[in-house]
């Protein structure tokens, strides 16, 4: 993975379970992941898949590797996976559901390699119009209650700080 991934993510606890680490969301994600759910890809783990995901890393089967040298920008994720049936692998690029190539045993179900690894992620977002003084009149002007959407994101986010922070989820305190 890139290194922006990696430092925005190394230590950033998993939903529904009690761990954190990239090494135990790739080994999660390989036991019981639901590729279908997108970004809630592991909303259906289950106790037992914590269970042999933490002996798969134990029994070092699961690496995290960093592409300190890679030259493109933005989100890269190169996802390999090894069984006794075969091996799998994908690439993501850019945002966290856009997989831009696959590859199963040697064949190439879609994308180029190539591409995926040099490739410069640009947003093409109505938003890189706007200076910071355009948002600036923006917040002057906006009423925010009719900004319902930003409204529940505010208080979702603050519910979430305060829980972290009562229970120190994100805190390593040993």
């Amino acid at each position: 993975m890139d290194r922006d991934t990696y430092k925005n993510s190394i230590s950033v606890g998993i939903p529904g379970t009690k761990y954190k680490g990239l090494d135990v969301a790739a080994a999660l994600g390989a036991i019981g992941g639901d590729a279908q759910k997108e970004l809630e890809v592991l909303s259906g783990i289950t106790e037992e898949d914590e269970i042999n995901s933490i002996q798969m890393i134990n029994n070092g089967k699961v690496q995290v590797d960093i592409a300190w040298e890679r030259n493109g920008m933005g989100l890269f994720i190169d996802a390999v996976v090894i069984t006794d049936q075969g091996y799998g692998r994908a690439i993501i690029y850019g945002t966290h559901t856009n997989v831009v190539y696959l590859e199963a045993n040697t064949k190439v179900i879609f994308g180029s390699i190539d591409d995926a690894k040099d490739s410069v992620y640009t947003l093409d977002d109505p938003i890189n119009n706007y200076s910071i003084d355009d948002f600036i009149e923006f917040v002057k002007i906006v009423d925010v209650d009719k900004l319902d959407i930003i409204k529940k994101a505010i208080e979702l986010n603050f519910s979430l700080a305060n829980r972290g922070l009562k229970k120190a989820l994100a805190l390593d305190l040993e």
